[in-house]
């Protein structure tokens, strides 16, 4: 995960200074039109192989067999509607970028299986290889070079096909799928059918995401959408990294609890307050290193995106907390209720991205927020309906995570003021060190016995973060 975030981080920094901000506005519309193409052609495939109980060779085959197909004929599709999506963003030139990036359908439609059935054995430990091998062999290797000889946008879909092709193949090696035709139509029927319910919520889930692309590459052009763009790019960097390993986690460590209510409640609360303490304190502390971060990881030319980090940053903050009470969802079956919340936070974004646009990328990003503030609430709400939980016990389950989220910001506040006049470089490297250390300081001291023990008892989950040398040592200083 470190090394596929490093490996990130390189590559924004130099290919941020080779391209214009209208090559990353293009690439942007393009992904945005295929990534939707690929949400349907997974169908809730991946949720569904997860969650199975009883998962034969048979449901496994079926489940390739709808996956390969919906890629295929996506790709299809893709390549033929390019020249309206281009002409609905006026932007003729995204219409050969996503007929070539159409590809990503095919190769992803076979690997979705795969990945899924890594995650259902717990083998995040390979999951986590595959994806850092693809990104450093697709971006690193090929983006990069590409972007050194002046290819522009197309270094960055050189890079995309790249990655996605590496970890088609590690996955497909890693996972040793049985592809064949040993299945019947009750197994394809049960495919559709169940994943069907899953495809749902994730389709509604990745329009909100969406939107903001949409609603800005629209509404201010392709230059403007590369900055915002890049804004949200620097954003993800180090919290997505983070979320998916534990949102991959999440998902497998509850699913097997859907038949014990008790010990499904107590797994949400345990989930949800190491989501916290994970997610707050990352997103929360980078909002007073924002104007360093921007200049040294991106460069000068990129300012004008400082303010549109620290209000996504904020808006991150709410969806990723919002995510994890997601997954329990999934778990619990609420899956018509995870659509009508995910229908309101698209309607509430779309509402106040379009009241906010005179403020520009700023009032873009603002509506995000909005959103995702009305995702968390009604997640909140319904989640303490679900499991019987009060207000308070809301409050103590993410009081860890609030709490030192504050140390680590304001933390990264004094050191961002006391070396105001450093060199980004510098300020940054100390920025990233207090808020590292009041993160560390918060969770070793935070007094509460039943946040410890509920860390504990995630710890003992995954009993390797035990045998890491520094952190087996820390734990156990920690009493936990």
């Amino acid at each position: 995960m470190l090394v596929q975030m490093l490996a990130q981080l390189a590559f924004v920094a130099v290919v941020s200074r080779l391209l214009d901000p209208a090559d990353f506005g293009v690439m942007a519309i393009a992904m945005v039109i295929v990534r939707f193409c690929g949400q349907l052609s997974s169908a809730g495939i991946r949720s569904y192989l997860i969650q199975k109980e009883v998962l034969t060779d048979a449901d496994i085959q079926a489940s390739f067999a709808l996956t390969a197909t919906a890629g295929a004929v996506l790709c299809c599709a893709a390549v033929l509607l390019a020249p309206a999506a281009a002409g609905w963003f006026d932007a003729p030139s995204v219409a050969p970028v996503i007929r070539a990036l159409a590809a990503m359908l095919l190769l992803q439609g076979l690997s979705i299986p795969a990945i899924a059935l890594l995650q259902r054995a717990f083998r995040f430990g390979a999951v986590a290889i595959i994806e850092t091998a693809g990104y450093v062999a697709g971006y690193l290797l090929v983006g990069m070079l590409l972007a050194l000889n002046g290819f522009g946008v197309w270094s960055l879909v050189g890079a995309a096909l790249s990655q996605q092709l590496v970890v088609l193949l590690l996955s497909l090696r890693a996972s040793r799928l049985a592809v064949g035709l040993g299945f019947g139509m009750p197994e394809l029927t049960e495919a559709v059918s169940r994943g069907g319910h899953f495809a749902v919520n994730t389709i509604l889930d990745y329009c909100v995401l969406a939107a903001p692309t949409v609603i800005v590459g629209r509404q201010f052009g392709s230059a403007d959408l590369g900055i915002y763009n890049r804004s949200s790019t620097l954003v993800n960097l180090p919290t997505y990294a983070v979320s998916a390993a534990v949102s991959k986690v999440v998902l497998p460590y509850i699913a097997p609890m859907q038949s014990d209510r008790p010990r499904l409640v107590r797994a949400c609360r345990r989930s949800a307050t190491l989501s916290a303490l994970i997610f707050l304190p990352v997103c929360i502390g980078m909002i007073p290193a924002a104007p360093d971060i921007v200049q040294f990881v991106l460069g000068d030319r990129w300012l004008d995106a400082i303010p549109v980090v620290q209000v996504l940053l904020a808006a991150m903050a709410m969806h990723l907390t919002a995510v994890q009470l997601g997954a329990c969802a999934d778990a619990l079956r609420k899956l018509t209720t995870r659509t009508t919340v995910a229908l309101a936070t698209l309607v509430c974004t779309a509402t106040a991205m379009y009241l906010l646009l005179d403020q520009g990328l700023v009032g873009a990003a603002g509506g995000v927020a909005a959103g995702q503030a009305v995702c968390l609430g009604l997640y909140l709400w319904l989640a303490g309906r679900w499991l019987g939980l009060s207000a308070r016990d809301w409050i103590s389950t993410y009081a860890p995570g609030m709490a030192v989220g504050a140390l680590a910001a304001a933390a990264t506040a004094a050191a961002a003021e006391l070396l105001g006049t450093a060199p980004s470089g510098i300020a940054l490297i100390a920025e990233i060190a207090a808020g590292a250390a009041a993160f560390a300081v918060g969770v070793l001291l935070y007094p509460q016995h039943a946040f410890k023990q509920t860390l504990g008892t995630l710890i003992d989950h995954f009993a390797f973060m035990r045998r890491m040398p520094l952190l087996g040592s820390a734990l156990r200083l920690s009493g936990l």
